[in-house]
């Protein structure tokens, strides 16, 4: 009797350790099933320039956006995406800058971020992205940034993929470093 009820408790006991690990299979599947596409799906190269000087006869001369400007322009050709981050904010020092982007449908997410902080000061790049992989459609791109304060308006622009059409968006910034 004693060996027949051991049998019974044994066999219980497997019967809820396979529960257990069916539910456990379930959600990692469910987990697995994302909906939105790879940024692997996605060719993106990016390049920038040095940090920006903002005296009284550069910004005169210059045609870009004041200082206090963070601006996007856009240039959607076929399946290539030309996009300029205009008066990004990063650490005077930043060793590298780089980004991360992400696609869940028809969000373009760039959140951009600094190896290291070099130095006790902020400054203005110009950044410029190329991202190949786009298909056709009207997408929005959000720039996810370091340096912004709370309340300050994201940077965030819509575009059309089909065929070729440009944009630009800029918000106005009115603390360090875009004073």
């Amino acid at each position: 009797m004693k060996k027949m009820k051991r049998s019974t408790e044994r066999m219980i006991q497997y019967l809820v350790y396979m529960q257990v690990l069916i539910v456990l299979a379930f959600l990692m599947a469910c987990n697995q099933s994302d909906t939105s596409e790879s940024a692997s799906e996605l060719f993106v190269q990016l390049n920038h320039g040095d940090c920006k000087e903002f005296g009284a006869d550069d910004q005169a001369a210059s045609a870009g956006p004041s200082n206090h400007q963070d601006c996007l322009e856009i240039q959607a050709n076929g399946n290539v995406l030309q996009l300029r981050h205009l008066n990004a904010g990063f650490n005077c020092c930043p060793a590298q800058i780089n980004a991360e982007v992400t696609l869940e449908g028809p969000i373009l997410t760039i959140s951009e971020s600094e190896s290291e902080q070099g130095c006790h000061c902020l400054c203005l790049y110009d950044l410029d992205y190329t991202i190949q992989g786009l298909g056709p459609g009207i997408y929005t791109v959000r720039v996810v940034e370091p340096y912004l304060e709370p309340g300050d308006s994201v940077l965030e622009c819509q575009f059309d993929m089909d065929g070729s059409s440009s944009t630009s968006c800029c918000v106005d910034r009115h603390h360090y470093p875009w004073e």
